[in-house]
């Protein structure tokens, strides 16, 4: 979470809670001298260019999503700087275009020898992330400290990224890991971590 970033529908209470309590847990995280590593992610394409909300709570008023995604990144990341934290800026992962259940082989026998291979052009991917992207190496370039961990190097080749490896679907939906792109992908992650 952003701090100072609504980012919850407005007639929903409960996910109003929700998303406030991020915020709060974003400052106690940063406030927290035992914690000294944070792991930061966001949904940066789907926030910038999506339906919902996204504003500053401090200047509704402004409603160009990617100068809020800026101001809010920014302000998170001098939180934590400020607070002597070692930062890991997670990239978004790639956005697919089909249900992942779609990748799934349910039929025991086939009469062709074609499946689903569960694969997304990455040139797609490329463009769909390209201003949340630019705009993450850009911010970046301010914050030296920060290291960056982009999952579309583990997921992607030159040419598709995928949503199954090994036979393992990676993606819950077209958005979010299941539990094994979780797990692939958290393999990855740890050894920048140490």
């Amino acid at each position: 979470m952003f701090v100072n970033v609504a980012t919850y529908p407005d007639s929903n209470q409960f996910e109003i809670d929700v998303y406030k309590g991020g915020i709060e847990a974003t400052k106690f995280i940063a406030n927290n001298q035992t914690i000294d590593t944070v792991l930061m992610v966001s949904r940066g394409p789907y926030y910038i260019s999506g339906p919902g909300n996204f504003y500053l709570l401090s200047n509704p008023q402004l409603t160009d999503k990617k100068k809020v995604f800026e101001i809010g990144l920014r302000a998170t990341l001098d939180l934590m700087v400020k607070n002597n934290k070692k930062i890991i800026l997670i990239l978004e992962n790639p956005t697919f275009d089909i249900n992942p259940e779609l990748c799934i082989e349910n039929r025991p026998l086939r009469i062709s020898s074609k499946s689903n291979d569960c694969l997304l052009d990455k040139n797609k991917f490329i463009l769909e992330h390209k201003e949340y992207r630019d705009m993450i190496f850009t911010i970046s370039k301010d914050y030296p400290s920060i290291k960056i961990f982009d999952p579309s190097i583990y997921l992607c080749d030159e040419n598709y990224c995928r949503g199954k490896i090994d036979g393992k679907i990676l993606y819950g939906d077209r958005d979010h890991l299941s539990l094994e792109g979780a797990n692939f992908i958290s393999e990855r992650l740890i050894q920048l971590v140490h």
